[in-house]
């Protein structure tokens, strides 16, 4: 699996992002995922995991955590919202799209088969600031 491939791969999982802070709070990393924060230090990912549920620190770090956003919006074709669901997997099954077909059409913003926009949070963030600052 080429590093391209896995990026891809890891663009579309859901998960927590990580960003680790020495003790006067500098930033010292930040990792999109739970998996690579714990590679980097060289603990397995169940020690990640517990730092993430019990809030305790094995090491002199701050670790933060942010839940990512994985909510897909559909809109019909007219920009009407049509629905909100909660992961990619649910729009896949729903729309009879696959995952990969799903990212690409996310990324470029096209009508899926005349009918549907797919969005994701990032995308109706930076729309949602985009309208706030024409008002």
């Amino acid at each position: 699996m080429t590093d391209e491939t896995k990026l891809k791969i890891s663009l579309r999982n859901q998960g927590v992002s990580v960003k680790v802070f020495d003790k006067l709070g500098k930033l010292i990393n930040e990792f999109p995922t739970l998996t690579s924060a714990a590679n980097y230090f060289g603990c397995s990912y169940t020690t990640m995991s517990n730092i993430y549920k019990t809030g305790i620190s094995y090491d002199d770090l701050i670790y933060k955590f942010e839940i990512k956003d994985t909510r897909i919006w559909i809109y019909d074709s007219y920009l009407e919202l049509i629905e909100i669901l909660a992961f990619s997997k649910d729009v896949v099954k729903a729309y009879n799209i696959c995952s990969s077909t799903l990212s690409d059409y996310i990324k470029s913003g096209k009508l899926f088969r005349k009918n549907y926009y797919f969005f994701n949070a990032k995308i109706i963030d930076n729309l949602n600031r985009a309208c706030a600052q024409k008002d």
